[in-house]
C-alpha cells in the first residue's frame, strides 16, 4: 500500500472502467464551503484564490509505477461523483443545487472545455449538493443536497442532448436531515419511471 499526496482535501473519487484514469474531487480545508473564518483577513481576496487554485477535479493517469500521477486540474468546487454508464461523462455535486457535468474523453486529453454543462435546480440559492449518482440507462441524474434536505432529479439524457440550454431539474425528493450517500436498490427502474412520471406531470402542467 502506498499513499499519493494530493493538493487539497480529497472528496470523491472514480476510475474509468479501464483503470487508466481516476478522478478526484479536491476541495479546500473545511470541505471547500465559503470562507467564514477568514472574513477579516487583509488579504481575503488573495486567500480565496490560493484556495481556489487548489480546488477542482484533479484528472490522475495510471502508467508504470505504484502510483497514479496528477496530469492536470479541471477548475471547479467539486464534492461527490460518479460516471455515466458508458463512461463518457463525469458527473460532480457542485456544493450548491445541482452538479457539474464533465467529458471524460476531453478531461484525459486535457481540452480547457471538458466542462460541458451544468445541472442546476432553477432559482434554488441553497448550497449543500454533495453526491450524485446516475440511472443505470443514463437517463437521469440524482444530487443529494445535504443543505435542503432533498435529492434533487435531473434528465441528464435531455440536458445532454439540447446541450444545457437550461436546467432540466425534474423535481425534488424530500428525505429525512442532511442526506449524502446515494445507491439504487435492484428496483432502479422504478425509481426511474417515478421520475418520468413526475416530469411528465410538470410538462402536463405547463
Amino acid at each position: 500500500m502506498a499513499l499519493q499526496r494530493v493538493p487539497s482535501d480529497p472528496f470523491g473519487v472514480v476510475v474509468t472502467p479501464d483503470g487508466r484514469w481516476a478522478f478526484v474531487a479536491l476541495t479546500a480545508a473545511g470541505g471547500g464551503r465559503p470562507l467564514t473564518a477568514v472574513s477579516t483577513h487583509p488579504d481575503l481576496a488573495e486567500v480565496r484564490a490560493r484556495i481556489s487554485e487548489r480546488q477542482g477535479v484533479g484528472v490522475f493517469r495510471a502508467g508504470r509505477s505504484r502510483l497514479p500521477s496528477l496530469v492536470r486540474q479541471i477548475s471547479g468546487r467539486p464534492f461527490g461523483e460518479a460516471l455515466t454508464p458508458d463512461g463518457r461523462y463525469l458527473l460532480a455535486a457542485d456544493g450548491q443545487s445541482g452538479a457539474e457535468v464533465i467529458s471524460v474523453r476531453a478531461a484525459e486529453a486535457g481540452a480547457k472545455d471538458a466542462v460541458v454543462g451544468v445541472l442546476s435546480a432553477g432559482g434554488r440559492t441553497d448550497v449543500g449538493a454533495i453526491e450524485v449518482a446516475v440511472s443505470r440507462d443514463g437517463r437521469y441524474a440524482f444530487v443529494s443536497d445535504e443543505g435542503s434536505d432533498v435529492i434533487s432529479v435531473f434528465n441528464l439524457s435531455l440536458a445532454l442532448a439540447d446541450k444545457f440550454a437550461a436546467g432540466y431539474f425534474v423535481g425534488a425528493i424530500p428525505t429525512q436531515e442532511a442526506p449524502v450517500g446515494l445507491a439504487f436498490s435492484p428496483a432502479v427502474a422504478g425509481c426511474t419511471r417515478l421520475a418520468r412520471q413526475k416530469e411528465q406531470t410538470r410538462t402536463s402542467a405547463r
